[in-house]
């Protein structure tokens, strides 16, 4: 939507300028973000690039909150999503109170119920947030937001990690959020994530239904641990057509991007 103004959170080791030129005339500003840089962060929990992925999105959220002050509703997404249609509608979406509009995350799901004993985690994550929502594509209510954290979201992290968390930031914001409104749940074609680990557990049945809300995604989100430049073309199947790893292609050969290999 080119009437909204688009910025591109990044650590210091992303070569912006090289990023731009791939994206051609899409206009947009980047912007050097130093996670790393917290004062926790020499843990001995993560691993250094754990820690700086973990950070990030929670400084991007900082960063809007104490440098944007105009701002009142943001849209933060991942960089593993693809936009499929105009999102233009969520920006009306009923926040009210909430801090944050979102879908849910597959353990909250309840047609999924019977895969949690395939994930042990997810027991855990319910356990924080009954709506335990995916955190890799949020419409943010800053003016909430500043209220109640007045620039200290990434400081809070710090005061009240639990080594128990397994997805860091997101329960993190699934904690503080909820405690104070309810999350505003989305309809899964806002985020709908196209996860092949998961796929393969489901019957054909569920499949045909995922291929289905696929099919009228507003965004897909490639959240799991296979993402669609890493992996070869998948064989032609009830799983490949839910993934639509098929469309993340399409558009890396429009937009001629010069560090993606062509499949």
């Amino acid at each position: 939507n080119p009437s909204l103004p688009v910025m591109v959170f990044h650590p210091p080791d992303v070569e912006a300028d090289q990023f731009k030129a791939d994206l051609g005339k899409i206009e947009f500003e980047t912007k050097v973000l130093h996670p790393m840089d917290s004062s926790w962060h020499k843990s001995s929990v993560f691993a250094p690039e754990e820690v700086n992925g973990a950070l990030l999105r929670l400084a991007a959220i900082d960063y809007i909150d104490t440098q944007m002050p105009e701002v009142r509703l943001a849209m933060y997404l991942d960089s593993d999503t693809l936009c499929m249609r105009p999102m233009n509608g969520v920006w009306s979406a009923p926040l009210r109170n909430s801090l944050v509009a979102a879908a849910l995350d597959y353990p909250a799901l309840p047609d999924l119920e019977h895969l949690y004993k395939l994930h042990p985690d997810w027991d855990r994550r319910i356990d924080i947030n009954d709506n335990y929502f995916n955190s890799g594509v949020m419409l943010l209510n800053m003016s909430r937001i500043r209220e109640v954290f007045k620039g200290k979201l990434e400081q809070g992290f710090k005061d009240r990690y639990d080594p128990s968390w397994k997805q860091d930031d997101q329960d993190y914001l699934n904690m503080v959020f909820s405690e104070v409104a309810p999350t505003l749940i989305m309809p899964r074609i806002f985020n709908f994530m196209p996860e092949i680990q998961m796929f393969r557990h489901m019957s054909s049945s569920m499949l045909i239904g995922q291929r289905d809300l696929g099919a009228k995604a507003l965004l897909y989100h490639f959240a799991g641990k296979l993402k669609p430049w890493s992996q070869p073309r998948l064989i032609p199947d009830e799983r490949a057509g839910t993934i639509r790893y098929d469309a993340y292609y399409a558009i890396v050969k429009r937009l001629q991007v010069s560090d993606v290999k062509q499949i």
